[in-house]
């Protein structure tokens, strides 16, 4: 008699233990994904602070090579000539290992031609790949440099361009009117520039003159031992972020966009602060009690001068020369001593107002305390 073995039937998945697996992959999904995507940021935000870096020692590379002079934001100051091409990033180009690029500029600065937005070349190290409006653009520019204070006249420019209102980095004013910072004259004078100077980082390269009622060059640049005996090149913001700066401010009036540009809404970033309201209560003010006028000023400023301030809604075209990034709540900046720091957007306002300024201390503005700053 043959013995017959009997094999079990095989035995499938029910449609319960299909749908049971089903639920624990996607719950599995749902807890990488968002892993996964905060790794990506991060990688981004890390990819962004390291180009900052580079401009950043490239920036210190300059100075050591200039006699501490830092370069200025451009030094165009008519439109035409050997300077026109001169914007703070092309002034960095060779030590940027760019050299070849420098040259076919200089080609064009010496001659007649201007170079179309569109064949300004992309560079990587000066776009955040968080920064949509800059990144992988021509001409693409996502740091700028701290100009410091700024007239609202200027600060707040609903247009970029030719015909947008410019703000004047070195005395000059509204309508192109001497800044009197200390009401002790009416007159335009050394001690009105030099008080510009002590208000920001780095500044163009030319001044406006009202006896001359025109822009002149000056030879006075910002260098790094006058941030040193002023402030501190650590208690210094040199490069931040901004959304609105390169390509999205537009075009100067070369025609020039992103880091070839002359525009100082793309190269440069500040806060709104009025020094002509400013100016008489703070020569009416006793010198022990400025510290306190300089805080309720700065944390009076409005809340699109900010760190990631928004804009106006009823100016939603309004050039923000605020720091800003897609980086959420904070954005990355460079401070005049070369390091690489994250700068939160709810950092106290008049701690942010006196990190703007090179020598606010020599102007009765109280000191940082480093605790107030984080990391």
């Amino acid at each position: 008699m043959i013995a017959r073995h009997l094999s079990k039937p095989r035995r499938g998945f029910t449609l319960i233990e299909l749908l049971v697996v089903i639920s624990i992959i996607a719950v599995l999904i749902a807890l990488v994904a968002p892993a996964v995507q905060s790794a990506r940021r991060a990688a981004r935000k890390l990819q962004c602070l390291n180009n900052m870096r580079n401009v950043g020692l490239a920036i210190q590379n300059f100075a050591s090579q200039n006699g501490g002079k830092l370069p200025t934001t451009h030094n165009d100051f008519d439109g035409a000539g050997p300077d026109r091409f001169q914007s703070w990033p092309r002034q960095l180009l060779r030590l940027l290992d760019q050299p070849a690029i420098d040259r076919e500029i200089a080609t064009m600065e010496a001659g007649t031609g201007v170079p179309a937005s569109s064949t300004i070349s992309y560079l990587q190290v000066f776009a955040c790949p968080d920064d949509q409006n800059n990144y992988q653009q021509p001409g693409g520019l996502s740091y700028v440099l701290n100009a410091g204070l700024m007239h609202p006249d200027a600060w707040g420019a609903a247009a970029s361009g030719p015909t947008a209102v410019q703000h004047t980095l070195s005395g000059g004013g509204p309508g192109l009117v001497a800044y009197d910072w200390d009401s002790t004259n009416a007159a335009y004078n050394k001690s009105d520039i030099d008080f510009s100077w002590d208000m920001g980082a780095v500044h163009r390269g030319y001044v406006f003159n009202p006896t001359l009622t025109s822009f002149v060059p000056t030879n006075s640049r910002m260098t790094l031992d006058r941030i040193g005996v002023g402030d501190g090149t650590g208690n210094t913001l040199l490069v931040s972020e901004n959304l609105n700066g390169g390509v999205a401010a537009g075009a100067d009036a070369n025609g020039l966009i992103g880091w070839l540009s002359n525009n100082d809404q793309a190269l440069t970033f500040g806060i709104e602060f009025d020094m002509n309201a400013f100016a008489p209560n703070y020569a009416s003010t006793s010198a022990n009690l400025r510290p306190t006028l300089w805080n309720d000023t700065f944390n009076a400023m409005p809340a699109k001068t900010r760190i990631n301030g928004k804009n106006d809604p009823a100016l939603p075209n309004e050039k923000l020369q605020r720091p800003s990034s897609n980086h959420a709540g904070s954005v990355n900046v460079i401070w005049a001593d070369g390091r690489g720091t994250t700068l939160s957007e709810t950092i106290d306002a008049s701690v942010y107002g006196r990190i703007l300024s090179s020598g606010g201390s020599l102007r009765n503005q109280a000191s940082v305390d480093d605790s107030a700053i984080g990391s």
